[in-house]
């Protein structure tokens, strides 16, 4: 063995028997104590209360925006700190987009055509033309959803029961036979 390897040994043996002794004698706390000694060196503001152990250890990472933070304290890292690459910023969250208010409700269309009006002993009602079959409404009748509410002029008026909506469907006018 060379004169330099047996020094390097030595120094390897000293370094290992100094670890072993402060493992044994309590720790690191001649590292904090020093570590405190050389911050108390600092111009540090000091607060009533402080002690040299709170001022070794750093600030605890606070979620803020950076305008907030006090001159001791750092910022909190970003949630996803194994990314790298991953953004992240010191401003406040953007306000989220509001949704649009819900849609009135609204009638399907009637499902008749206007066919004619028929009175029978004082009673009028109303013919009206479906796909495959025809009815006879008065007014105060239903058939399906839709109730027959009114009769006036050239409108007859339902009531759509699920909604509550009135829908109005126009009496067409026939003009007389054209000479």
């Amino acid at each position: 063995m060379t004169r330099r390897s047996l020094l390097l040994a030595a120094g390897l043996l000293v370094s290992l028997a100094w670890s072993a002794w402060l493992l044994v004698q309590g720790g690191d706390d001649g590292v904090v104590q020093a570590t405190a000694r050389a911050a108390s060196r600092t111009s540090l503001p000091r607060e009533a209360g402080a002690t040299r152990l709170a001022l070794a250890n750093p600030a605890p990472a606070r979620p803020a925006p950076l305008a907030e933070l006090d001159a001791d304290e750092r910022p909190a890292p970003p949630q996803h700190a194994r990314n790298l690459f991953a953004e992240y910023s010191y401003e406040p969250p953007k306000p989220k987009a509001v949704a649009p208010p819900p849609e009135p409700p609204h009638a399907p269309p009637l499902p008749w055509t206007y066919a004619g009006r028929l009175e029978i002993d004082g009673r009028t009602s109303y013919l009206l033309d479906a796909p495959g079959k025809t009815l006879a409404l008065a007014v105060g009748e239903a058939d399906a959803d839709f109730q027959l509410l009114e009769a006036s002029g050239q409108q007859l008026t339902f009531l759509h029961g699920p909604t509550g909506l009135r829908v109005p469907l126009t009496i067409p006018t026939h003009p007389g036979p054209s000479p």
